[in-house]
């Protein structure tokens, strides 16, 4: 298991190492300031986050990084998007102040650039970037959960295959390989957040069509608690059953049962990160 977990907070095994080599290659003053300028980010969209009432599910310490998942319990698109859009807004006031501050040190054109690299880096509408989330909050509150999800695998497919392209060009004239390790970055954790709840969601479809043309289906019950996402729900679906769920709140109790047909309303509706709960305040 690569994160060592205690209460929400979780911490990443590689980061010691990252550390040692960092320190004994001497770059471990700039690996601090781009750590630094990552945890700013992060904590601006906690701070918007809880202002809105969102608490903060997960807090990782990663190897290059820190990643904060707020716990997205409201409906306003608005507010979504503000939490999404802080990171990038209080890098670039991090670049601006810094830039024309008065005071100089030795990393300082590292903590400008670093800051204008992350906030323009985060803005591209590929998930699981803050742009990317933008991206799918619009889309979906227009076109629903089903055909978001569907528009943000293209546009990932269209930019990360041009920067690929472009990053390998670079690195075989220039020897720079920066842009091309960011490009195999974003191909490694690009669609993580919503890929299996995604497919499951896909497969309702197909096996509506089988239920109808054949007459009959085997059937799963699954139990689930009530804190449980819609997301994590379809993960766990098998390809081949249709599923009945079973909502059990904390003292144990069924509270609801929900068919598949149900569940892929409420998807395309809410999206995969709301909470059985929620939907049954809902109703």
């Amino acid at each position: 298991m690569r994160y060592l977990k205690a209460g929400k907070i979780k911490f990443d095994i590689f980061l010691p190492v990252i550390l040692i080599i960092s320190y004994f290659s001497g770059f471990i003053g700039q690996l601090f300031m781009a750590y630094l300028t990552v945890v700013i980010h992060e904590a601006a969209h906690a701070f918007v986050a809880l202002s809105f009432g969102c608490p903060i599910s997960n807090i990782y310490f990663l190897s290059f990084g820190t990643r904060i998942e707020p716990d997205l319990n409201i409906d306003s698109k608005i507010k979504k998007c503000l939490i999404f859009v802080a990171g990038p807004v209080i890098n670039i006031f991090m670049a601006l102040l810094l830039y024309f501050a008065a005071i100089d040190f030795n990393l300082k054109d590292i903590a400008v650039s670093s800051n204008v690299y992350l906030a323009l880096f985060n803005l591209l509408p590929l998930l699981p970037l803050d742009g990317g989330e933008i991206l799918s909050i619009y889309t979906t509150s227009k076109y629903g959960f089903f055909y978001s999800e569907k528009i943000s695998c293209i546009v990932f497919f269209i930019i990360t295959s041009t920067l690929l392209i472009i990053s390998v060009s670079v690195s075989l004239f220039t020897g720079n390989l920066s842009m091309l390790i960011l490009s195999v970055f974003l191909l490694g954790n690009g669609k993580k957040n919503g890929g299996a709840a995604f497919m499951n969601a896909k497969n309702l479809y197909y096996r509506r069509a089988r239920l109808l043309r054949k007459g009959y289906y085997g059937v799963r019950e699954v139990v689930i608690l009530n804190r449980m996402t819609l997301g994590e729900a379809f993960k766990i679906m098998d390809f081949d059953q249709y599923h009945i769920l079973i909502i059990l709140d904390e003292n144990m109790r069924i509270v609801h049962r929900y068919t598949e047909s149900e569940l892929l309303s409420a998807i395309n509706d809410y999206g995969y990160g709301f909470t059985f709960r929620e939907l049954l305040e809902k109703e």
